[in-house]
């Protein structure tokens, strides 16, 4: 099974008072899994904070080669409506491109 693997580690604002102070949240550890051999993996993000919102995917082979791609600008939407949105137009990549085992 092959594995990407890549660690992740985001700031937040804490608030103290009037004060907003930075603060790093604990890492953690993200992976990627290869699809069975003959599949491909979809991965997808969109997001909706700061309406508009962006969104993306990538589509990768059994040894995480890049197979294609999309990035879109998102109109006002809420965040599940983009993430559904952008799933939707990735797996229709996928079958535009040619790929039947998603």
């Amino acid at each position: 099974m092959n594995k990407v693997e890549e660690v992740s580690c985001s700031i937040s604002l804490e608030e103290e008072g009037n004060n907003k102070q930075p603060r790093l949240q604990s890492d953690a550890l993200v992976a990627w899994v290869a699809p069975p051999p003959g599949w491909v993996l979809v991965n997808t993000d969109g997001t909706s904070k700061g309406n508009p919102g962006h969104a993306g995917g990538v589509i990768r082979g059994e040894r995480g080669e890049w197979l294609g791609g999309l990035m879109k600008k998102m109109s006002l939407c809420t965040s599940i409506k983009s993430e559904i949105k952008v799933a939707y137009r990735a797996l229709r990549l996928a079958k535009t491109l040619g790929f039947t085992e998603v």
